[in-house]
């Protein structure tokens, strides 16, 4: 069924969303391992892609049932602030178009816990840790869930939500905070690969602590800034898994849809790099020809 706003869904406990943006071959695998092991209706939302998706996905209507809605292409924070402040769901597992799910066990573990009372979110987390792999050794990637594959209560979100909180991405200057313009200044620095690992400790004393260190910049994720304002400030619950259940249950390809909007990002998995394997398994598990 095609839709065009939220309000047309009915509501339901659990509604899972699949995010898709000119990633046609991977997104469907996605979809079709939702489709076999996910006990929850499925949105796939195409954000105006142009590689000939949505006319795909209305094809795979006539043999599997989801609901296919046209969505603007946003940052994809602002989509996610959109789709639960709209959604008519109690709860939205968030599925995203790189990973295939391999079995029942990680959907049905999830989607229990979050329709208990006294749980708000349900996954991984994703730690905090100094940048190092992204030659920003001095900046701070702070604690979030893990987006991927992520169930939250969509009441309680919308709480933060409206209190002007968000899960648009951000990066918070650290080196002046005193002086935020200078601040954000001495952050170009980190636009130059060469210059990404200059300290300057004479900065030191002015750089307010976090999370036990001081670094010259916090990078707030896709759902940082509303895990650490419900989650970790005790405002709501949420039910961790142990991340080898991650390993076991999900295959996660990490950053396509980045790597086709920015050939820039070196941090993300090409399409080409993966095609034979998803390929592979479409035409293996699910009888889908490419």
């Amino acid at each position: 069924m095609i839709v065009h706003h939220l309000s047309e869904l009915d509501r339901v406990a659990t509604l899972a969303v699949i995010i898709n943006v000119d990633t046609k071959l991977v997104t469907t695998l996605a979809l079709m391992s939702a489709l076999r092991y996910v006990k929850a209706p499925i949105l796939l939302m195409d954000c105006e892609s142009k590689d000939g998706s949505f006319e795909h996905f209305m094809d795979l209507q006539s043999a599997h049932s989801f609901f296919l809605m046209p969505a603007p292409r946003r940052q994809h924070g602002y989509t996610l602030d959109w789709i639960f402040e709209q959604t008519p769901a109690a709860n939205v597992l968030l599925i995203d178009s790189d990973i295939e799910i391999l079995g029942a066990e990680l959907p049905d573990r999830v989607c229990a816990e979050i329709a208990r009372d006294d749980v708000d979110g349900c996954g991984f987390v994703h730690d905090g840790a100094w940048m190092t792999g992204l030659n920003a050794p001095y900046g701070w990637y702070v604690e979030r869930f893990w987006i991927p594959f992520l169930a939250l209560k969509a009441a309680t979100v919308q709480q933060d939500l409206a209190a002007g909180l968000s899960f648009i991405d951000r990066r918070v200057p650290n080196d002046l905070p005193h002086w935020e313009r200078l601040s954000r200044v001495l952050m170009f620095r980190y636009r130059a690969p060469w210059l990404r690992r200059l300290r300057l400790g004479f900065l030191e004393p002015f750089r307010k602590e976090y999370f036990g260190h001081k670094p010259s910049f916090l990078y707030y994720d896709t759902g940082a800034a509303l895990y650490q304002s419900l989650f970790k400030e005790g405002q709501a619950t949420f039910s961790g898994l142990p991340w080898a259940l991650n390993e076991q249950c999900l295959i996660h390809f990490h950053g396509v849809s980045r790597s086709g909007l920015n050939w820039f990002d070196y941090n993300s998995t090409r399409v080409r790099d993966i095609r034979c394997y998803v390929t592979q398994r479409l035409r293996a598990e699910y009888g889908i020809a490419d």
